[in-house]
């Protein structure tokens, strides 16, 4: 189809090309070997878009597509998770040797990556079991899966371009980075090499792949026989090569090394030119998957070694054996460390990583090479998948042994350790046994009876493939050196004879390592080769290579051995001359290790080292060590089972301490964040049939998310975050995840924009169906239906991926998060420190999202949870107004409790009616005896319990109100202060009495034996809940503090207002009905203080007025602006309830002002003010985390533009040491001091014309040093009279608080401590 993406196999598209780069300036990957791995990440990004082309052809698409994209998914998880965990295994060990704690992030995205790739895979087994059944939502679920394993590792490579590249070129030498770049190519295995360099050439541009061809010559170790085998690879077996070879390629198949091996390398002519077939599951660079005995295998079954009584298959006995053998070893260096009471483990560790290697490997060859062909060709199935991991279980039980015996050392006893060491060692050596005779029972026979010998050889040999280079070479020589003389030999023959034409150079290294096992070689033993010297291949092929494979004739000395200290000083000039001006030039890793001497009787025969393993191996498999140790070999040996990358790999960390801690809080929001991309990503599906409403609301809970997730990110940004890295041990920890929350914002935007798209989209579409009826034309304008209909589906469909994306990317970073970050607080952080973390948050985040996130946050927790995470955040404010703040916005907030014994959830104030009402329910249970005669109580009527709540002690004793305080308790102050009696004295005992019985009516249950208790009762009810030994004391101070203010709480609900409005129906009239201007000749609503379009009805006296201040300027009472509850609009003058907008459908929802303040009843229109949640104030300024932050501490507003203060407790809870004003109420600006203390900013100014210390604590307002110079030059000229001028005087310094002596002076004095000369005598 024209324009469509063309999707072909890995390797596909321009042709391999060898000619040289042409630029002569360096080139940024030759002067950097570690951005190699930029080639990789391009090739990577490409195969994702071709997987991404294949997605969405499986839309509509059958079998085959699914089957196309099952193929390319297996491709890619292959290549990239190998990539990943060479990473793991090499790149971030040595970066972290010199970078802490960079590289666990990224280890815990390749898991997640892993889990993605293995929950496609998943759905896409589902979709071929069910084939053309498959439904649409599995189909769309396919689609937007891979869309989120798109973003996540293009995200991923982008976090390790901008954090890992830039480290490791800081920190490493061009030299070293070329190290890591060789070390991670022989650490990933040899069958998937030569797939992963040609598909990784043909992704590249022109300029690209010769860049990519010099950087491997400079990555590559000069040795011939080494570089054939990288360029071999690179050239690829289905490759053609055009154009001019040239110098890229030199060591790349010369015609005179073809000749030489066709004599030693037999392939029949059948496969000659073609890539060998592998096994099913083996991934080659002409197939993806390839079954072994479909194509081309067969025709091994005519080799010359057909008659031989010798199996190949048997070679894997060998390994049976081999790993025997070590077994029984390891078992006898645990007994041999137990006896001497060894504590150094490195040695058990050594030897159990090798075993875990080997036992591994061989298991993967098993179950990807051996297993799949015998089962076809005996067709018979094999199943002993469950048994390899049975054994890695068994390997994992005692490196886990080993371990908790590092971390917990002084807590288990020597001899314990060890037996229990020994009894797991036991155990996994009867569980390979077993493994292995069942193995030798039942496998080995059915190989030897349906496999022709040329297939095993084939097999043995594909399965020595499936190991890196970097373990062949430990492994060939340790399997050999258990070997007989004669079965070794029959090892190598097979090898050499099962190794295709291609295979050429690999071959020769592999069989050059097996020969160094001859005879359990060491370090100070000779070479010996198993061939003479006239039917060696290596000596024949010497010329072939130009040369002998890895040294030259002026390398070999007299006595016919080899110089390699020649060796090591000729590499170390070449690599000082590739690499001018390299910061750091370090011993080559690319030369002969000299593992080896090599014998007279062999001649030159000598295979190269790759030098990036460990040299140092009890058991004949290690080579002679080189006089230095390389830079790779002491990064090996200090990461050699390092618990984060090494044998003891365990990222998984617990997410929480079973006690919970107050920085919980942050990550209990992670909760509320799944819960709602969980809504995003099912609801996103909806979105292709949904009408406007439906995307209201889906927009409308996406903005919501942002919001929230935005500000939590922030707070980790700019508080959580710098609080970690200031620790000296968490250096780097936090800078992942900051990347991450760029890469976030990102995505959100992107929804943002389409959302917004489709919303335009969905409001053009009803015109367009309305223009459909009356249109005369209805062809062109359905068809324009229809053209928006694709759209809004193809927008629908586009939001569905981005959704699902955006799900998994978050669910990702928090999971990281709880992983690594979250157990970094409990052991490096006090509870302190924790809550002054939360402290910060809070005094950062503005009222506005503190409303919005916190019931979003709650609904998502469990009540304990609630609990919890209120009571740590009243801890963390518990110097503030913020619990008051909650309780005036938000009715049902948890409260929490520190105690589980003792919940506070159903505790309502003290204070309120329903804190009364537990006293009475209290009293009611029967607790409780009352004392006195019932007579006593009868005296008390219902009139005066009730006239006694209204109005204290304003009655006679026998029951008639006083004038005069009937007077007073009725009169309501007016704004010109004038009083008015509402009603007579007769007709207010009238309606008092009219009013008893509706009053009481309102009395909950038990509310009335309270009131009708005298003193002695009341004393008693104290005692008897004083002396309840079943009451906690928290609750039983609570029932006495009602009990004892009963009344007060009665009197606050019942007020002589409240009676007076009742009885008068509230049709009184209100004086100032008027509106009122701050510019009268512009009609502009307000007064002198604020610029607002209403009144407020003062709930003490009330009358209206502009604001607060006109209130307290006219009157002798304050006025509280929280208790306001009604207010008059000035356009329709309306009494009202306080609202931002007027009710009145004449003004049309007139606004009152741009700022209103629903808990202050504060409205204004002319300056910026925010309400501070901590303060329960509003204030000037733009807002918190933005002009200003709060401190819990100090418990005041402070200016961002204040990089530090002192705190003082509750600071600002006090008058101002000049003016004498309360500070936290001023409505004037405020200074903080360097001390700590407060005053105004109009009052610092006044003071300090002729004063430098601080009124209250007489320390310096500030730095002094000029006035101190000064005064110093003023006493040095002085001359005090001689009988004063060797005196002392003793002093206190106010500004370092030590004692001390200075010259007598009459005014000044020195302190000999800080300097200063604020000091007194003493």
């Amino acid at each position: 189809m024209e324009g469509a993406v063309q999707v072909a196999h890995p390797h596909a598209g321009r042709p391999f090309e060898q000619k040289p780069a042409t630029r002569t300036s360096p080139t940024p990957a030759t002067t950097f070997p570690i951005l190699e791995f930029l080639f990789f990440h391009k090739a990577i990004r490409a195969e994702l878009g071709r997987l991404y082309v294949d997605a969405l052809a499986v839309e509509k698409g059958g079998e085959r597509e699914f089957q196309a994209l099952y193929e390319r998914y297996e491709f890619l998880r292959l290549v990239y998770l190998q990539h990943s965990n060479v990473e793991d295994e090499v790149i971030f060990p040595a970066l972290d040797s010199r970078v802490k704690n960079v590289a666990k992030t990224y280890s815990l995205e390749h898991k997640e990556e892993s889990d993605l790739f293995n929950q496609v895979l998943e759905l896409l087994n589902v979709a071929l079991r069910e084939k053309a059944n498959t439904s649409t939502k599995l189909r769309r679920e396919l689609i937007c899966r891979t869309e989120a394993i798109q973003t996540t590792l293009c995200k991923h490579m982008s976090k390790e371009e901008e954090q890992v590249f830039p480290l490791l070129i800081q920190h490493f030498s061009t030299h070293e980075q070329a190290g890591l770049v060789w070390q991670f190519m022989c650490s990933i295995p040899v069958n998937l090499m030569e797939v992963f360099l040609p598909w990784l050439a043909s992704c590249l541009s022109q300029v690209e792949h010769q860049e990519m061809i010099a950087c491997m010559h400079q990555v590559v170790p000069k040795e011939k026989l080494l570089q054939q085998v990288v360029f071999a690879w690179l050239k690829g077996p289905c490759s053609a090569i055009n154009g001019d070879t040239g110098n890229a390629c030199e060591a790349v198949y010369s015609s005179s090394i073809t000749s030489s091996v066709n004599n030693f390398f037999r392939v029949t002519s059948s496969i000659q030119g073609e890539c060998p077939q592998a096994s099913k599951g083996e991934v080659l660079p002409c197939k993806r998957k390839v079954d072994c005995l479909n194509v081309g295998i067969d025709e091994y079954n005519n080799g010359s070694l057909a008659e031989s009584t010798f199996f190949p298959i048997d070679i894997l006995l060998y390994w049976h054996d081999a790993i025997r053998k070590e077994l029984a070893e390891f078992s006898q260096e645990v007994i041999c460390a137990q006896l001497s009471a060894c504590t150094n483990l490195s040695v058990l560790r050594e030897r159990l990583q090798f075993l875990v290697d080997a036992c591994g490997f061989h298991s993967a060859a098993e179950d990807k090479v051996l297993f799949p062909a015998i089962s076809q060709k005996a067709n018979q199935q094999i199943l002993f998948a469950h048994k390899h991991a049975e054994e890695v279980r068994c390997l994992e039980i005692i490196r886990e042994h080993i371990e908790g015996f590092q971390l917990t050392r002084e807590a288990i006893a020597l001899d314990a350790f060890y037996g229990k060491l020994h009894e797991h060692v036991n155990q996994a050596c009867q569980t390979i046994q077993q493994h292995f005779l069942d193995e030798e029972a039942k496998i080995f026979p059915l190989a030897r009876k349906n496999i022709s010998k040329n297939v095993q050889r084939y097999l043995v040999y594909r399965s020595f493939r499936v190991m890196p280079l970097k373990l062949l070479e430990r492994v060939l020589p340790w399997l050999v050196s258990a070997l007989k003389e004669e079965e070794a030999k029959n090892v190598l023959e097979n090898i050499r004879l099962a190794a295709p034409e291609k295979d050429a150079a690999l071959a020769i290294l592999l069989l050059g390592w097996a020969c160094a096992g001859r005879g359990g070689s060491t370090p100070t033993k000779d070479f010996k080769c198993f061939y003479s010297m006239e039917d060696c291949f290596l000596t024949q092929l010497t010329g072939a290579f130009g040369g002998t494979c890895c040294q030259s004739e002026h390398h070999v000395k007299q006595d016919g051995e080899v110089d390699y200290a020649k060796i090591n000083e000729d590499s170390v000039k070449r690599a000082r001359n590739e690499n001018v001006g390299a910061v750091q030039i370090e011993q080559s890793n690319f030369v002969v290790a000299a593992q080896s001497k090599v014998s007279r009787q062999t001649g030159s025969c000598c295979v190269p080292a790759l030098g990036v393993g460990r040299s140092s191996r009890k058991g004949g498999f290690a080579m002679k060590e080189t006089p230095q140790s390389s830079f790779l070999e002491s990064l090996s040996k200090s990461y050699f089972g390092s618990g984060l990358f090494g044998l003891g790999n365990n990222l998984e960390s617990p997410g929480c301490c079973a006690a919970p801690k107050p920085i919980d809080t942050i990550f209990q929001f992670h909760k509320a964040i799944r819960k709602d991309l969980e809504y995003l990503d099912c609801e996103s599906a909806k979105l292709g049939e949904c009408d406007l409403e439906f995307l209201r609301q889906f927009n409308g809970r996406f903005l919501l998310l942002w919001g929230l997730y935005r500000a939590h990110s922030n707070a980790e940004d700019e508080i959580v975050f710098p609080a970690l890295e200031a620790k000296e041990a968490l250096h780097n920890v936090s800078h992942s995840y900051t990347i991450d929350h760029k890469h976030e914002e990102k995505l959100f935007k992107e929804i943002s924009n389409v959302l917004s798209e489709l919303s335009h989209l969905l409001g053009d579409m009803p015109r367009q169906e309305a223009s459909t009826i009356l249109s005369n034309v209805k062809k062109n304008t359905t068809n324009q239906c229809h053209g928006l209909t694709v759209q809004k589906q193809a927008l629908a469909a586009k939001l569905q991926g981005m959704c699902k994306s955006v799900r998994v990317t978050l669910d990702q970073h928090v999971s990281r998060e709880e992983i690594e970050l979250w157990p970094l607080f409990a052991l490096h952080f006090t509870t302190e420190e924790q809550e002054k973390i939360i402290g910060q948050i809070i005094g950062t985040t503005g009222a506005e999202v503190l409303q919005a996130m916190l019931p979003w946050v709650t609904t998502a927790l469990s009540q304990e949870e609630q609990s919890t995470m209120m009571y740590t955040w009243r801890q963390a404010t518990r110097n503030t107004m913020f619990d008051k703040w909650l309780q005036a916005w938000w009715k049902g907030s948890p409260s929490g409790t520190p105690d589980p014994n003792v919940s506070d959830d159903d505790i309502p104030q003290s204070g309120t009616p329903e804190s009364l009402q537990l006293v009475a329910d209290y009293l009611s249970n029967g607790k409780l005896e009352r004392e006195g005669s019932t007579s006593s109580l009868s005296k008390t009527s219902d009139c005066m319990t009730v006239e006694t709540v209204l109005c204290e002690d304003s009655l006679d004793l026998d029951g008639s109100l006083r004038k005069k305080e009937q007077q007073d308790c009725f009169d309501i102050k007016l704004v010109g202060g004038e009083q008015a009696s509402l009603l007579s004295n007769d007709d207010c005992l009238q309606a008092f009495t009219g009013k008893i019985e509706e009053v009481s009516a309102k009395f909950k249950p038990g509310w009335q034996d309270i009131f009708r208790m005298n003193e002695k009762e009341l004393e008693a009810a104290v005692r008897k809940v004083s002396g309840d030994a079943s009451l906690d004391p928290r609750r039983k101070a609570y029932l006495m503090q009602n009990l004892l203010t009963s009344r007060w709480i009665v009197a606050q609900q019942y007020v002589p207002g409240a009676i007076i409005e009742s009885m008068t129906g509230g049709q009184e009239e209100v004086s100032d009905r008027c509106p009122s201007y701050t510019n009268a000749n512009e009609q502009i609503f307000g007064c002198e203080h604020y610029k607002r379009n209403c009144k407020l009805r003062a709930s003490c006296c009330g009358v209206l007025f502009p604001c607060h201040f006109c209130h307290d300027k006219a009157s002798d009472h304050s006025m509280d602006r929280q208790a306001t509850k009604e207010m008059l609009c000035m356009r329709c003058l309306e009494i009202q309830p306080v609202a931002q907008n007027c009710a009145t459908p004449s003004c049309e929802s007139f606004s009152m002002a741009k700022y209103y303040c629903s808990i202050c009843k504060l409205f204004d229109d002319k300056r910026e003010i925010y309400h501070c949640p901590a303060c329960n104030l509003c204030r000037v300024g733009k807002g918190l985390g933005k002009d200003f932050f709060h401190c819990m501490t100090c418990n005041a507003c402070m200016s961002t533009s204040l990089t530090s203060h002192k705190c003082r407790e509750k600071g600002l809870e006090s008058n101002c040491p000049i003016c004498h004003d309360y500070l936290f109420t001023s409505h004037t600006p405020v200074k903080a001091l360097s001390c700590g203390h407060f005053m105004h900013s109009a009052c610092y100014r006044a003071y300090t014309y002729s004063h430098y210390t601080c009124p209250i604590c007489t320390k310096s307002l500030g730095d002094m040093n000029v006035y101190f110079g000064m005064l110093d030059a003023l006493l040095a000229s002085e001359q005090l009279p001689e009988e004063y001028r060797d005196r002392q005087q003793n002093i206190l310094c106010n500004d370092c608080g030590q004692k001390g002596t200075a010259a007598f002076h009459w005014l000044y004095h020195k302190c000999c401590q800080c300097g200063s000369y604020n000091t007194r005598t003493i």
